[in-house]
Protein backbone atom coordinates (compact mmCIF):
# COMPACT_ATOMS: atom_id res chain seq x y z
CA UNK A 1 0.00 0.00 0.00
CA UNK A 2 2.85 2.40 0.87
CA UNK A 3 4.39 1.78 -2.58
CA UNK A 4 1.13 2.66 -4.34
CA UNK A 5 0.78 5.84 -2.29
CA UNK A 6 4.37 6.74 -3.22
CA UNK A 7 3.61 6.27 -6.93
CA UNK A 8 0.52 8.48 -6.62
CA UNK A 9 2.65 11.16 -4.95
CA UNK A 10 5.21 10.88 -7.77
CA UNK A 11 2.39 11.30 -10.29
CA UNK A 12 1.12 14.38 -8.45
CA UNK A 13 4.62 15.91 -8.62
CA UNK A 14 4.87 15.26 -12.38
CA UNK A 15 1.49 16.95 -12.83
CA UNK A 16 2.61 20.07 -10.91
CA UNK A 17 5.94 20.35 -12.75
CA UNK A 18 4.42 19.74 -16.18
CA UNK A 19 1.65 22.31 -15.67
CA UNK A 20 4.34 24.85 -14.74
CA UNK A 21 6.16 24.02 -17.99
CA UNK A 22 2.99 24.12 -20.10
CA UNK A 23 1.81 27.47 -18.76
CA UNK A 24 5.10 29.40 -18.51
CA UNK A 25 7.92 27.70 -20.44
CA UNK A 26 6.74 25.89 -23.56
CA UNK A 27 6.59 29.05 -25.73
CA UNK A 28 10.11 30.17 -24.84
CA UNK A 29 12.91 29.46 -27.31
CA UNK A 30 15.37 28.31 -24.62
CA UNK A 31 15.07 24.77 -25.91
CA UNK A 32 18.12 23.32 -24.15
CA UNK A 33 17.02 24.76 -20.79
CA UNK A 34 13.50 23.41 -21.36
CA UNK A 35 14.91 19.99 -22.14
CA UNK A 36 16.88 19.89 -18.92
CA UNK A 37 13.94 21.28 -16.96
CA UNK A 38 11.77 18.37 -18.12
CA UNK A 39 14.44 15.76 -17.37
CA UNK A 40 15.38 17.12 -13.94
CA UNK A 41 11.77 17.49 -12.80
CA UNK A 42 11.11 13.85 -13.71
CA UNK A 43 13.92 12.88 -11.32
CA UNK A 44 12.66 15.33 -8.69
CA UNK A 45 9.19 13.80 -8.91
CA UNK A 46 10.63 10.47 -7.76
CA UNK A 47 12.93 12.01 -5.13
CA UNK A 48 10.58 14.45 -3.33
CA UNK A 49 8.07 11.88 -1.96
CA UNK A 50 11.00 9.80 -0.66
CA UNK A 51 12.57 12.72 1.23
CA UNK A 52 12.41 12.96 5.01
CA UNK A 53 12.51 16.54 6.27
CA UNK A 54 13.40 17.01 9.96
CA UNK A 55 11.24 19.59 11.74
CA UNK A 56 11.17 20.82 15.32
CA UNK A 57 7.54 21.29 16.34
CA UNK A 58 6.37 23.58 19.13
CA UNK A 59 5.62 21.89 22.40
CA UNK A 60 1.98 20.98 22.81
CA UNK A 61 0.40 19.96 26.09
CA UNK A 62 -1.41 16.87 24.88
CA UNK A 63 -1.76 13.74 26.94
CA UNK A 64 -1.62 10.61 24.83
CA UNK A 65 -1.95 7.08 26.17
CA UNK A 66 0.83 5.23 24.36
CA UNK A 67 0.10 1.73 25.56
CA UNK A 68 -2.82 -0.36 24.42
CA UNK A 69 -4.69 -1.97 27.32
CA UNK A 70 -6.25 -5.39 26.92
CA UNK A 71 -8.80 -6.48 29.49
CA UNK A 72 -9.33 -10.20 30.09
CA UNK A 73 -13.01 -11.10 30.12
CA UNK A 74 -14.32 -14.34 31.56
CA UNK A 75 -17.48 -15.40 29.71
CA UNK A 76 -19.74 -18.33 30.51
CA UNK A 77 -22.49 -20.03 28.57
CA UNK A 78 -25.31 -21.94 30.31
CA UNK A 79 -26.16 -25.59 29.72
CA UNK A 80 -29.31 -24.82 27.77
CA UNK A 81 -27.47 -23.10 24.94
CA UNK A 82 -27.56 -25.39 21.88
CA UNK A 83 -24.43 -26.34 19.99
CA UNK A 84 -23.70 -23.99 17.14
CA UNK A 85 -22.29 -24.92 13.78
CA UNK A 86 -19.71 -22.23 13.38
CA UNK A 87 -18.91 -21.25 9.83
CA UNK A 88 -15.86 -19.10 9.19
CA UNK A 89 -16.96 -15.72 7.91
CA UNK A 90 -15.77 -14.77 4.47
CA UNK A 91 -12.85 -12.38 4.60
CA UNK A 92 -13.44 -8.98 3.02
CA UNK A 93 -11.90 -8.53 -0.41
CA UNK A 94 -8.48 -6.91 -0.23
CA UNK A 95 -8.80 -4.26 -2.94
CA UNK A 96 -5.31 -2.90 -2.30
CA UNK A 97 -3.79 -6.32 -2.97
CA UNK A 98 -5.81 -6.68 -6.18
CA UNK A 99 -4.71 -3.21 -7.25
CA UNK A 100 -1.07 -4.09 -6.55
CA UNK A 101 -1.32 -7.29 -8.60
CA UNK A 102 -2.93 -5.38 -11.49
CA UNK A 103 -0.23 -2.69 -11.40
CA UNK A 104 2.65 -5.20 -11.33
CA UNK A 105 1.07 -7.19 -14.18
CA UNK A 106 0.80 -4.05 -16.31
CA UNK A 107 4.41 -3.06 -15.58
CA UNK A 108 5.64 -6.55 -16.45
CA UNK A 109 3.70 -6.49 -19.74
CA UNK A 110 5.09 -3.09 -20.73
CA UNK A 111 8.65 -4.13 -19.86
CA UNK A 112 8.33 -7.24 -21.99
CA UNK A 113 6.99 -5.13 -24.86
CA UNK A 114 9.93 -2.71 -24.55
CA UNK A 115 12.45 -5.56 -24.51
CA UNK A 116 10.86 -7.16 -27.58
CA UNK A 117 11.07 -3.80 -29.38
CA UNK A 118 14.81 -3.64 -28.64
CA UNK A 119 15.36 -7.22 -29.78
CA UNK A 120 13.55 -6.62 -33.08
CA UNK A 121 15.42 -3.35 -33.59
CA UNK A 122 18.90 -4.85 -33.19
CA UNK A 123 18.01 -7.96 -35.21
CA UNK A 124 17.16 -5.73 -38.16
CA UNK A 125 20.64 -4.24 -37.97
CA UNK A 126 22.31 -7.61 -38.49
CA UNK A 127 23.62 -8.17 -41.98
CA UNK A 128 22.96 -4.58 -43.04
CA UNK A 129 25.64 -2.58 -44.79
CA UNK A 130 26.67 0.39 -42.64
CA UNK A 131 28.62 3.52 -43.53
CA UNK A 132 30.82 5.03 -40.84
CA UNK A 133 30.94 8.79 -40.25
CA UNK A 134 33.27 9.11 -37.30
CA UNK A 135 31.68 7.03 -34.55
CA UNK A 136 28.23 7.21 -36.16
CA UNK A 137 26.86 4.30 -38.20
CA UNK A 138 24.68 5.25 -41.17
CA UNK A 139 22.27 2.63 -42.51
CA UNK A 140 21.23 3.31 -46.13
CA UNK A 141 18.04 1.65 -47.32
CA UNK A 142 15.76 1.85 -50.32
CA UNK A 143 12.94 0.22 -48.34
CA UNK A 144 10.13 2.22 -46.79
CA UNK A 145 12.02 3.66 -43.83
CA UNK A 146 11.69 6.91 -41.92
CA UNK A 147 14.83 8.97 -41.67
CA UNK A 148 15.90 9.06 -38.03
CA UNK A 149 18.46 8.06 -35.42
CA UNK A 150 18.89 6.00 -32.27
CA UNK A 151 22.05 6.48 -30.21
CA UNK A 152 24.91 6.22 -32.77
CA UNK A 153 22.79 4.71 -35.58
CA UNK A 154 21.31 6.85 -38.36
CA UNK A 155 18.64 5.44 -40.67
CA UNK A 156 18.55 7.03 -44.09
CA UNK A 157 16.11 6.50 -46.95
CA UNK A 158 17.79 8.52 -49.70
CA UNK A 159 15.28 7.75 -52.46
CA UNK A 160 14.13 10.89 -54.27
CA UNK A 161 16.51 13.03 -52.23
CA UNK A 162 19.20 15.29 -53.61
CA UNK A 163 22.75 15.05 -52.34
CA UNK A 164 22.29 18.36 -50.49
CA UNK A 165 19.13 17.09 -48.75
CA UNK A 166 20.91 13.88 -47.72
CA UNK A 167 23.71 15.94 -46.18
CA UNK A 168 21.19 18.08 -44.27
CA UNK A 169 19.42 15.01 -42.89
CA UNK A 170 22.71 13.41 -41.83
CA UNK A 171 23.84 16.67 -40.20
CA UNK A 172 20.48 16.89 -38.39
CA UNK A 173 20.66 13.33 -37.05
CA UNK A 174 24.32 13.65 -36.04
CA UNK A 175 23.26 16.53 -33.80
CA UNK A 176 20.69 14.22 -32.15
CA UNK A 177 23.47 11.68 -31.58
CA UNK A 178 25.91 14.24 -30.14
CA UNK A 179 23.28 15.68 -27.78
CA UNK A 180 22.37 12.17 -26.47
CA UNK A 181 18.70 12.66 -27.23
CA UNK A 182 18.19 8.91 -27.47
CA UNK A 183 19.18 8.57 -23.80
CA UNK A 184 16.39 11.02 -22.93
CA UNK A 185 13.88 8.97 -24.90
CA UNK A 186 14.98 5.73 -23.25
CA UNK A 187 14.68 7.30 -19.80
CA UNK A 188 11.17 8.54 -20.56
CA UNK A 189 10.18 5.10 -21.89
CA UNK A 190 11.21 3.54 -18.56
CA UNK A 191 9.28 6.20 -16.62
CA UNK A 192 6.24 5.48 -18.80
CA UNK A 193 6.49 1.82 -17.84
CA UNK A 194 6.58 2.67 -14.11
CA UNK A 195 3.88 5.36 -14.26
CA UNK A 196 1.80 3.90 -17.08
CA UNK A 197 -1.40 5.11 -15.38
CA UNK A 198 -0.24 8.75 -15.24
CA UNK A 199 -1.34 10.82 -18.28
CA UNK A 200 1.19 13.57 -17.53
CA UNK A 201 4.06 11.16 -18.23
CA UNK A 202 2.88 10.90 -21.84
CA UNK A 203 2.72 14.71 -22.04
CA UNK A 204 6.29 14.75 -20.72
CA UNK A 205 7.41 12.33 -23.45
CA UNK A 206 5.79 14.43 -26.17
CA UNK A 207 7.27 17.70 -24.89
CA UNK A 208 10.77 16.22 -24.54
CA UNK A 209 10.64 15.00 -28.17
CA UNK A 210 9.46 18.42 -29.31
CA UNK A 211 12.33 20.14 -27.52
CA UNK A 212 14.79 17.70 -29.09
CA UNK A 213 13.63 18.71 -32.56
CA UNK A 214 13.41 22.42 -31.69
CA UNK A 215 16.95 22.29 -30.28
CA UNK A 216 18.37 20.60 -33.41
CA UNK A 217 16.32 22.75 -35.83
CA UNK A 218 17.65 25.88 -34.12
CA UNK A 219 21.24 24.65 -34.52
CA UNK A 220 20.63 23.71 -38.18
CA UNK A 221 19.13 27.14 -38.89
CA UNK A 222 22.40 28.74 -37.81
CA UNK A 223 24.36 26.83 -40.48
CA UNK A 224 21.89 26.59 -43.38
CA UNK A 225 19.16 28.56 -45.10
CA UNK A 226 15.95 28.47 -43.01
CA UNK A 227 13.65 28.45 -46.06
CA UNK A 228 15.42 25.52 -47.76
CA UNK A 229 15.49 23.63 -44.46
CA UNK A 230 11.73 24.22 -44.04
CA UNK A 231 11.16 22.92 -47.59
CA UNK A 232 13.02 19.73 -46.65
CA UNK A 233 10.76 19.32 -43.61
CA UNK A 234 7.72 19.64 -45.89
CA UNK A 235 9.13 17.10 -48.31
CA UNK A 236 9.64 14.52 -45.53
CA UNK A 237 6.55 15.34 -43.48
CA UNK A 238 5.08 11.80 -43.34
CA UNK A 239 6.20 9.58 -40.42
CA UNK A 240 4.86 6.68 -38.41
CA UNK A 241 4.03 7.20 -34.72
CA UNK A 242 5.29 5.12 -31.78
CA UNK A 243 8.80 4.41 -33.07
CA UNK A 244 11.71 3.83 -30.71
CA UNK A 245 14.11 6.16 -32.54
CA UNK A 246 14.04 9.84 -33.49
CA UNK A 247 12.30 10.49 -36.79
CA UNK A 248 13.43 13.42 -38.88
CA UNK A 249 9.84 14.62 -39.42
CA UNK A 250 7.81 13.02 -36.66
CA UNK A 251 6.95 16.16 -34.64
CA UNK A 252 3.99 18.13 -36.12
CA UNK A 253 5.38 20.18 -38.95
CA UNK A 254 3.53 23.39 -38.11
CA UNK A 255 5.09 23.61 -34.64
CA UNK A 256 8.60 23.05 -35.96
CA UNK A 257 8.31 25.64 -38.71
CA UNK A 258 6.73 28.20 -36.34
CA UNK A 259 9.55 27.69 -33.85
CA UNK A 260 12.11 27.80 -36.68
CA UNK A 261 11.02 31.29 -37.72
CA UNK A 262 10.16 32.60 -34.23
CA UNK A 263 12.15 35.46 -32.80
CA UNK A 264 14.42 34.21 -29.99
CA UNK A 265 13.02 34.90 -26.52
CA UNK A 266 14.55 37.83 -24.66
CA UNK A 267 17.29 36.76 -22.26
CA UNK A 268 15.49 38.54 -19.43
CA UNK A 269 12.77 35.89 -19.62
CA UNK A 270 15.19 33.37 -18.15
CA UNK A 271 14.14 34.86 -14.81
CA UNK A 272 10.94 32.81 -15.20
CA UNK A 273 12.93 29.65 -14.47
CA UNK A 274 13.68 30.96 -10.97
CA UNK A 275 9.96 30.57 -10.20
CA UNK A 276 10.44 26.81 -10.19
CA UNK A 277 12.11 27.07 -6.75
CA UNK A 278 8.89 27.87 -4.83
CA UNK A 279 7.15 25.12 -6.84
CA UNK A 280 9.78 22.61 -5.67
CA UNK A 281 9.47 23.90 -2.09
CA UNK A 282 5.68 23.55 -2.11
CA UNK A 283 5.99 20.03 -3.54
CA UNK A 284 8.45 19.09 -0.78
CA UNK A 285 6.12 20.36 1.93
CA UNK A 286 3.16 18.59 0.32
CA UNK A 287 4.70 15.19 -0.40
CA UNK A 288 7.94 14.76 1.57
CA UNK A 289 7.83 13.04 4.95
CA UNK A 290 8.11 15.45 7.87
CA UNK A 291 10.01 13.90 10.78
CA UNK A 292 9.92 15.52 14.21
CA UNK A 293 12.56 15.27 16.90
CA UNK A 294 9.91 13.93 19.26
CA UNK A 295 9.76 10.15 19.77
CA UNK A 296 7.29 8.35 17.56
CA UNK A 297 4.01 7.30 19.18
CA UNK A 298 4.26 3.54 18.74
CA UNK A 299 1.49 1.23 19.79
CA UNK A 300 2.55 -2.13 21.20
CA UNK A 301 0.48 -5.22 20.52
CA UNK A 302 1.45 -6.57 23.96
CA UNK A 303 0.19 -4.76 27.05
CA UNK A 304 2.08 -4.13 30.27
CA UNK A 305 5.42 -3.06 28.77
CA UNK A 306 5.47 0.46 30.24
CA UNK A 307 7.94 -0.48 32.99
CA UNK A 308 10.33 -2.44 30.79
CA UNK A 309 13.81 -1.16 30.05
CA UNK A 310 15.28 -0.08 26.73
CA UNK A 311 16.31 -3.54 25.54
CA UNK A 312 14.05 -6.22 27.04
CA UNK A 313 14.60 -9.86 26.14
CA UNK A 314 11.80 -10.83 23.75
CA UNK A 315 11.23 -14.48 22.91
CA UNK A 316 8.62 -15.65 20.40
CA UNK A 317 8.15 -19.40 20.01
CA UNK A 318 11.62 -19.95 21.46
CA UNK A 319 13.42 -17.43 19.22
CA UNK A 320 14.84 -14.06 20.29
CA UNK A 321 13.56 -10.94 18.49
CA UNK A 322 14.36 -7.20 18.68
CA UNK A 323 12.01 -4.89 20.57
CA UNK A 324 10.40 -3.43 17.44
CA UNK A 325 8.61 -6.76 16.84
CA UNK A 326 6.17 -5.68 19.58
CA UNK A 327 4.92 -2.93 17.26
CA UNK A 328 4.75 -5.16 14.17
CA UNK A 329 3.29 -8.49 15.26
CA UNK A 330 -0.42 -9.01 14.65
CA UNK A 331 -2.55 -9.53 17.78
CA UNK A 332 -4.51 -12.12 15.80
CA UNK A 333 -1.59 -14.57 15.71
CA UNK A 334 -0.85 -14.45 19.46
CA UNK A 335 -1.94 -17.39 21.60
CA UNK A 336 -0.58 -16.09 24.89
CA UNK A 337 2.11 -13.86 26.40
CA UNK A 338 4.08 -13.41 29.63
CA UNK A 339 5.67 -10.13 30.75
CA UNK A 340 8.31 -10.01 33.53
CA UNK A 341 9.47 -6.65 34.88
CA UNK A 342 13.22 -5.84 34.96
CA UNK A 343 14.97 -7.99 37.58
CA UNK A 344 18.70 -8.79 37.41
CA UNK A 345 18.21 -11.92 39.52
CA UNK A 346 16.05 -13.56 36.83
CA UNK A 347 17.84 -15.53 34.12
CA UNK A 348 16.13 -16.45 30.86
CA UNK A 349 17.94 -18.21 28.02
CA UNK A 350 21.18 -17.72 29.94
CA UNK A 351 20.73 -13.94 30.18
CA UNK A 352 19.85 -11.67 33.10
CA UNK A 353 16.61 -9.81 32.37
CA UNK A 354 17.94 -6.40 33.43
CA UNK A 355 15.47 -4.67 31.10
CA UNK A 356 12.62 -7.15 31.48
CA UNK A 357 11.42 -10.23 29.65
CA UNK A 358 8.53 -10.95 27.27
CA UNK A 359 7.59 -14.42 26.07
CA UNK A 360 5.03 -14.79 23.29
CA UNK A 361 3.51 -17.96 21.91
CA UNK A 362 1.77 -17.87 18.54
CA UNK A 363 -1.23 -19.92 17.48
CA UNK A 364 0.36 -21.79 14.60
CA UNK A 365 4.04 -21.32 15.34
CA UNK A 366 4.45 -18.44 12.90
CA UNK A 367 4.35 -14.65 13.08
CA UNK A 368 1.96 -12.56 11.02
CA UNK A 369 2.34 -8.81 10.87
CA UNK A 370 -0.15 -6.21 11.95
CA UNK A 371 -2.56 -4.95 9.29
CA UNK A 372 -3.62 -1.29 8.88
CA UNK A 373 -7.07 -2.13 10.30
CA UNK A 374 -5.55 -3.87 13.35
CA UNK A 375 -3.23 -0.94 13.92
CA UNK A 376 -6.12 1.51 13.69
CA UNK A 377 -8.03 -0.54 16.28
CA UNK A 378 -5.01 -0.55 18.60
CA UNK A 379 -4.60 3.22 18.32
CA UNK A 380 -8.26 3.81 19.17
CA UNK A 381 -8.07 1.51 22.19
CA UNK A 382 -4.82 3.08 23.38
CA UNK A 383 -6.42 6.52 23.40
CA UNK A 384 -8.95 5.48 26.05
CA UNK A 385 -7.87 7.06 29.38
CA UNK A 386 -7.24 4.46 32.07
CA UNK A 387 -9.23 6.49 34.60
CA UNK A 388 -12.32 6.55 32.35
CA UNK A 389 -14.84 4.01 33.66
CA UNK A 390 -16.94 3.53 30.49
CA UNK A 391 -15.95 3.78 26.81
CA UNK A 392 -17.63 2.60 23.61
CA UNK A 393 -15.45 2.45 20.50
CA UNK A 394 -16.21 1.85 16.82
CA UNK A 395 -13.61 -0.63 15.50
CA UNK A 396 -12.95 -2.60 12.33
CA UNK A 397 -14.42 -6.11 12.35
CA UNK A 398 -11.29 -8.10 11.49
CA UNK A 399 -13.16 -11.36 10.90
CA UNK A 400 -16.25 -10.40 8.91
CA UNK A 401 -15.36 -6.98 7.53
CA UNK A 402 -17.27 -3.79 8.25
CA UNK A 403 -17.39 -2.47 11.80
CA UNK A 404 -18.19 -3.57 15.35
CA UNK A 405 -18.45 -1.75 18.67
CA UNK A 406 -16.38 -2.48 21.75
CA UNK A 407 -17.23 -1.47 25.31
CA UNK A 408 -14.30 -1.10 27.71
CA UNK A 409 -14.79 -0.79 31.47
CA UNK A 410 -11.85 0.39 33.58
CA UNK A 411 -11.83 -0.11 37.34
CA UNK A 412 -9.15 0.57 39.93
CA UNK A 413 -7.28 -2.70 39.54
CA UNK A 414 -9.14 -4.64 36.88
CA UNK A 415 -11.59 -4.26 34.05
CA UNK A 416 -13.83 -5.97 31.58
CA UNK A 417 -14.56 -5.53 27.87
CA UNK A 418 -16.72 -7.07 25.17
CA UNK A 419 -17.50 -6.70 21.47
CA UNK A 420 -21.05 -6.10 20.29
CA UNK A 421 -22.95 -5.17 17.15
CA UNK A 422 -23.35 -1.59 15.99
CA UNK A 423 -27.00 -1.48 17.08
CA UNK A 424 -26.66 -3.73 20.13
CA UNK A 425 -27.67 -2.33 23.48
CA UNK A 426 -25.65 -2.91 26.65
CA UNK A 427 -26.87 -2.83 30.25
CA UNK A 428 -24.91 -2.58 33.49
CA UNK A 429 -26.06 -4.60 36.50
CA UNK A 430 -24.51 -3.10 39.63
CA UNK A 431 -25.61 -4.52 42.99
CA UNK A 432 -28.80 -5.91 41.39
CA UNK A 433 -29.71 -2.54 39.86
CA UNK A 434 -29.73 -2.18 36.06
CA UNK A 435 -28.27 0.95 34.42
CA UNK A 436 -28.35 1.98 30.75
CA UNK A 437 -25.28 3.21 28.86
CA UNK A 438 -26.40 6.83 29.25
CA UNK A 439 -26.88 6.35 32.99
CA UNK A 440 -23.55 4.62 33.53
CA UNK A 441 -21.76 7.55 31.88
CA UNK A 442 -22.94 9.81 34.71
CA UNK A 443 -22.42 7.45 37.64
CA UNK A 444 -20.98 9.27 40.67
CA UNK A 445 -17.32 8.56 41.34
CA UNK A 446 -18.24 7.23 44.78
CA UNK A 447 -20.35 4.45 43.22
CA UNK A 448 -17.55 3.45 40.83
CA UNK A 449 -14.92 3.44 43.58
CA UNK A 450 -17.13 1.25 45.78
CA UNK A 451 -17.52 -1.46 43.13
CA UNK A 452 -16.43 -4.85 44.40
CA UNK A 453 -17.27 -8.47 43.91
CA UNK A 454 -17.16 -10.61 40.80
CA UNK A 455 -17.41 -8.72 37.52
CA UNK A 456 -18.07 -10.07 34.05
CA UNK A 457 -20.18 -9.81 30.93
CA UNK A 458 -22.61 -12.11 29.20
CA UNK A 459 -25.66 -12.28 26.91
CA UNK A 460 -28.85 -10.86 28.38
CA UNK A 461 -30.47 -14.33 28.20
CA UNK A 462 -28.27 -15.92 30.88
CA UNK A 463 -30.05 -17.44 33.89
CA UNK A 464 -28.11 -15.19 36.23
CA UNK A 465 -30.16 -12.22 34.92
CA UNK A 466 -33.61 -13.86 35.15
CA UNK A 467 -34.58 -11.88 38.26
CA UNK A 468 -33.92 -8.58 36.48
CA UNK A 469 -35.90 -7.06 33.62
CA UNK A 470 -33.27 -7.05 30.86
CA UNK A 471 -35.74 -6.78 27.97
CA UNK A 472 -34.32 -4.72 25.11
CA UNK A 473 -30.70 -5.35 26.10
CA UNK A 474 -28.30 -7.57 24.17
CA UNK A 475 -25.35 -7.66 26.56
CA UNK A 476 -25.11 -7.26 30.33
CA UNK A 477 -22.04 -6.18 32.31
CA UNK A 478 -22.44 -7.22 35.94
CA UNK A 479 -20.89 -6.75 39.37
CA UNK A 480 -21.86 -9.16 42.16
CA UNK A 481 -21.43 -8.02 45.77
CA UNK A 482 -18.93 -9.82 48.01
CA UNK A 483 -20.34 -12.32 50.48
CA UNK A 484 -17.51 -13.10 52.84
CA UNK A 485 -17.59 -16.79 53.78
CA UNK A 486 -13.95 -17.81 54.14
CA UNK A 487 -11.71 -16.49 56.90
CA UNK A 488 -8.72 -16.76 54.60
CA UNK A 489 -10.12 -14.16 52.17
CA UNK A 490 -9.29 -10.48 52.45
CA UNK A 491 -11.96 -7.82 52.06
CA UNK A 492 -10.82 -7.10 48.50
CA UNK A 493 -11.28 -10.66 47.20
CA UNK A 494 -14.17 -11.82 45.02
CA UNK A 495 -16.50 -14.63 45.91
CA UNK A 496 -17.79 -16.36 42.76
CA UNK A 497 -21.46 -16.79 41.97
CA UNK A 498 -22.21 -20.51 41.68
CA UNK A 499 -23.61 -21.51 38.29
CA UNK A 500 -23.26 -24.44 35.91
CA UNK A 501 -21.35 -23.24 32.82
CA UNK A 502 -21.35 -25.18 29.59
CA UNK A 503 -18.09 -23.67 28.46
CA UNK A 504 -15.70 -21.14 29.93
CA UNK A 505 -13.53 -18.98 27.71
CA UNK A 506 -11.19 -16.05 28.05
CA UNK A 507 -11.54 -13.25 25.50
CA UNK A 508 -8.08 -11.98 24.64
CA UNK A 509 -7.54 -9.37 21.97
CA UNK A 510 -8.68 -11.32 18.92
CA UNK A 511 -9.08 -14.92 19.95
CA UNK A 512 -10.53 -17.20 22.65
CA UNK A 513 -8.89 -20.02 24.58
CA UNK A 514 -9.68 -22.09 27.64
CA UNK A 515 -8.65 -20.96 31.07
CA UNK A 516 -5.88 -23.28 32.26
CA UNK A 517 -4.23 -21.33 35.06
CA UNK A 518 -4.39 -18.31 37.35
CA UNK A 519 -1.80 -16.26 39.24
CA UNK A 520 -1.99 -14.98 42.82
CA UNK A 521 0.23 -13.06 45.24
CA UNK A 522 1.03 -14.81 48.54
CA UNK A 523 3.23 -14.34 51.60
CA UNK A 524 6.83 -15.52 51.42
CA UNK A 525 6.46 -17.77 54.48
CA UNK A 526 4.57 -20.39 52.45
CA UNK A 527 7.20 -20.68 49.69
CA UNK A 528 8.76 -23.81 51.15
CA UNK A 529 5.40 -25.60 51.18
CA UNK A 530 4.76 -25.12 47.45
CA UNK A 531 5.54 -27.42 44.55
CA UNK A 532 8.01 -25.73 42.18
CA UNK A 533 7.74 -28.19 39.31
CA UNK A 534 4.40 -27.16 37.73
CA UNK A 535 4.08 -25.40 34.37
CA UNK A 536 3.88 -21.63 34.26
CA UNK A 537 0.44 -20.09 34.15
CA UNK A 538 -0.99 -18.29 31.16
CA UNK A 539 -3.28 -15.76 32.81
CA UNK A 540 -2.38 -13.27 35.53
CA UNK A 541 -5.17 -12.35 37.94
CA UNK A 542 -2.89 -10.61 40.39
CA UNK A 543 -5.09 -10.63 43.54
CA UNK A 544 -3.49 -10.05 46.97
CA UNK A 545 -4.36 -13.12 49.06
CA UNK A 546 -4.08 -12.93 52.85
CA UNK A 547 -3.17 -16.59 53.55
CA UNK A 548 -0.65 -18.34 55.77
CA UNK A 549 -0.74 -21.94 54.66
CA UNK A 550 -0.81 -23.87 51.43
CA UNK A 551 -3.82 -25.88 52.60
CA UNK A 552 -6.04 -22.86 53.18
CA UNK A 553 -4.94 -21.33 49.87
CA UNK A 554 -5.68 -24.55 48.03
CA UNK A 555 -9.15 -24.71 49.61
CA UNK A 556 -9.83 -21.09 48.78
CA UNK A 557 -8.78 -21.50 45.14
CA UNK A 558 -10.82 -24.68 44.89
CA UNK A 559 -13.96 -22.84 46.05
CA UNK A 560 -13.31 -20.10 43.55
CA UNK A 561 -12.74 -22.41 40.59
CA UNK A 562 -15.33 -25.07 41.41
CA UNK A 563 -18.12 -22.57 40.81
CA UNK A 564 -16.99 -22.11 37.21
CA UNK A 565 -15.47 -25.55 36.53
CA UNK A 566 -17.83 -28.11 38.13
CA UNK A 567 -15.63 -31.07 37.16
CA UNK A 568 -12.54 -29.73 38.92
CA UNK A 569 -11.41 -31.68 41.99
CA UNK A 570 -9.29 -30.44 44.85
CA UNK A 571 -6.46 -32.70 43.74
CA UNK A 572 -6.53 -31.08 40.28
CA UNK A 573 -5.12 -27.84 41.68
CA UNK A 574 -1.33 -27.58 41.71
CA UNK A 575 1.05 -24.69 42.38
CA UNK A 576 4.18 -23.15 40.93
CA UNK A 577 6.12 -20.42 42.69
CA UNK A 578 7.94 -17.47 41.13
CA UNK A 579 10.29 -16.14 43.80
CA UNK A 580 11.50 -13.24 41.64
CA UNK A 581 9.02 -10.77 43.13
CA UNK A 582 9.96 -8.09 45.63
CA UNK A 583 11.28 -9.23 48.99
CA UNK A 584 8.54 -10.49 51.26
CA UNK A 585 6.26 -11.71 48.46
CA UNK A 586 6.13 -14.47 45.93
CA UNK A 587 3.81 -15.38 43.05
CA UNK A 588 1.72 -18.53 43.36
CA UNK A 589 0.79 -19.80 39.92
CA UNK A 590 -2.28 -21.94 40.27
CA UNK A 591 -2.35 -24.60 37.57
CA UNK A 592 -5.68 -26.24 36.79
CA UNK A 593 -5.16 -29.65 35.24
CA UNK A 594 -7.43 -30.50 32.28
CA UNK A 595 -10.53 -32.44 33.31
CA UNK A 596 -10.73 -35.93 31.84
Amino acid sequence: MNALIYLLQVSACTAIFYLFYYVLLRRLTFFTINRWYLLITVFLSFIIPALTIPVTPQQQHITVVKQAVYINTLQTLPDNVPDLNLVAAAKPMDWMQLLSVFYITAVAGLLIHLMITFIIFFRKLKGRQLTKIGSVNVLHSTEKLNNGSFFNYIFLNDQELSAEEVQQIIAHEILHVKLYHSADRLLVKIVQVILWFNPFVYFYAKSIEENHEFEVDCAMANSTDKKRYADLLLHLSVARQGMLYHSFSKIPLKKRIVMLFNQPSAKMKKVIYVLILPVVLISCLAFAKLKTDQPENKISTIGGIENLGKNPLIVIDGKVYPKDILYKISPGCIKGSTVISPNPTVIKLGKHVNDGYIEIKTKEGKITYITPFEKENLIKESMVPKNQFYSRLRLHDLERGGYIDKIIIHEKSSGVSANLGLNDKAGFLINNKLYSEQQVKTLPASVIEALSGENGVGPAGLDRFKEVDVKGYDLIFYWEPVKKSDSTMSRQELKPVIHQPRQTQLQHPNHNFEVTSLTYQASENIVSALNKDQHNSLISVGKNINVNTLKSEQARVYKYLAAMFPRIKLKDIGFNVDTTQQKGFCTIKTVVKPAV
